[in-house]
């Protein structure tokens, strides 16, 4: 009876202790007899203070590169802003102005196969609107700071810029199958890099890290992977593609590029390399973007406006001309000459300062500005007399007064055509009167 309750009961493991030689349980850290720690405890214990000091050392490494990355997106947002005209409130919100997007640097996948790989670089710091800059800042001030102080400020903008390159690659193979003239900005295809890459490091260097550091960028990153990517799958507007090329660069790159360890100097030289590297890369892609910039800035949507609007102007400017005659007003030709005059010049000058933004719109512009010059020389004659005839009849005249007035008919036509094809793209479109409901 007693040896069976003797068996049932649990036997209790002890060990030596290294002191004293005494037995000890084996779960108390240290000695019963003489105080003196265990082994395991004092290896505890060294563990616990390396990850302190390790933690003491990330928190001393600054976070300048965060910063000045945040800082750059803003100025260029801002310059954007002011560059592309037209309402300054308005473009501050939404910033949707293609033009300015593409001549600041925004991606297209027709302009990356006509060889202009800078866009591989610049769209990581452009912004379309307001909403977008801020979350992405948000983003950026949350996930970079850990990862700048665990790299090092060289290396992490290194990382930053590599994994935008990728979100950028992400972005143009995902759009091969769409319109090769849409635009792409932002920066998170390279916030997605960080993600992707503390994700690795959490394993690749689970012994450096301390357990709670390392399960709170496990559970505090992989969440928002998948949210961030179901959410991408299930709204169009989102680069769901430039999330994932940016997602694998960032795994890739923990691979390849050592952290900082807390024994390493912060600005070692290899670091320092991939830092101008990586400068170099920036300051060269928005130098081309710079030159290159002339033919998109004439597609602003300001620009655009003031195009259309001298080309109403010198079309208003040439039908008050045959108007005139066409109510059947007679007056001597120096009168007519002298109060078309200024209205036409006028006319002429604004058309003369606003280009068209693609060939079509040339022509327009150079066909109704013929036809301009050409009225002006016609009145400037001191025998000329206005055709009594109606612009709208096409009934042969004299003179030259046929063909401008033919040119302004086709210029009025070629500017419908013109607005319903080409019009979304530069924020234009014809308006078509809807159908009044009956009572």
């Amino acid at each position: 009876m007693n040896q069976e309750q003797n068996d049932q009961q649990p036997q209790r493991t002890l060990r030596v202790c290294g002191e004293c030689r005494a037995l000890t349980p084996v779960n108390l850290p240290r000695c019963a007899s003489c105080g003196a720690l265990s082994i395991h405890a004092i290896i505890e214990q060294q563990q616990a203070q390396e990850e302190q000091r390790f933690t003491r050392i990330l928190a001393r490494r600054p976070v300048s590169i965060t910063w000045a990355i945040l800082i750059f997106n803003l100025a260029i947002y801002l310059l954007m802003v002011k560059v592309a005209g037209g309402g300054y409130v308005n473009n501050f919100i939404h910033m949707n102005d293609i033009g300015t997007l593409i001549a600041f640097g925004a991606k297209t996948n027709q302009l990356l196969q006509d060889r202009e790989w800078f866009r591989f670089v610049t769209p990581i710091f452009i912004h379309g609107g307001l909403l977008h800059l801020a979350s992405n800042s948000y983003a950026i001030w949350m996930i970079g700071p850990l990862v700048e102080k665990l790299y090092g400020g060289a290396r992490f903008f290194f990382i930053y810029l590599i994994a935008g390159i990728g979100g950028v690659f992400g972005s143009y193979a995902g759009g091969l199958s769409r319109s090769p003239n849409i635009p792409g900005v932002g920066a998170s295809g390279a916030i997605f890099g960080l993600f992707g890459l503390l994700l690795i490091f959490s394993y690749r260097y689970r012994r450096d890290l301390s357990p709670g550091l390392r399960q709170s960028i496990k559970s505090g990153i992989v969440p928002v992977i998948v949210i961030n990517l179901v959410i991408g799958f299930s709204i169009p507007s989102i680069d769901n593609a430039a999330h994932i090329g940016g997602l694998v660069s960032g795994m890739v790159l923990c691979l390849i590029v050592p952290y900082l360890a807390p024994h390493q100097r912060y600005d070692s030289p290899r670091g320092m390399l991939m830092f101008a590297l990586a400068l170099s890369l920036v300051i060269g892609s928005f130098t081309l973007a710079w030159q290159r910039r002339t033919p998109y800035l004439q597609q602003r949507v300001s620009v655009v406006r003031e195009y259309i609007t001298s080309l109403e102007a010198a079309d208003v400017a040439i039908t008050a001309v045959f108007r005139d005659q066409t109510r059947g007003i007679e007056e001597p030709h120096v009168i007519l000459a002298q109060r078309y005059e200024a209205k036409l010049r006028t006319a002429e000058e604004s058309l003369t300062q606003h280009p068209g933004p693609d060939p079509v719109a040339e022509a327009m512009r150079l066909k109704m500005l013929a036809a301009l010059r050409q009225l002006i020389e016609l009145l400037a004659k001191p025998d000329a007399r206005l055709p009594d005839t109606q612009l709208q009849t096409g009934q042969p005249t004299d003179d030259g007064w046929e063909s401008i007035s033919n040119a302004v008919i086709e210029v009025r036509q070629q500017k419908v055509d013109w607005v319903n094809r080409e019009g979304a793209r530069y924020g234009f479109r014809i308006a078509t009167p809807t159908a009044e409901k009956g009572n």
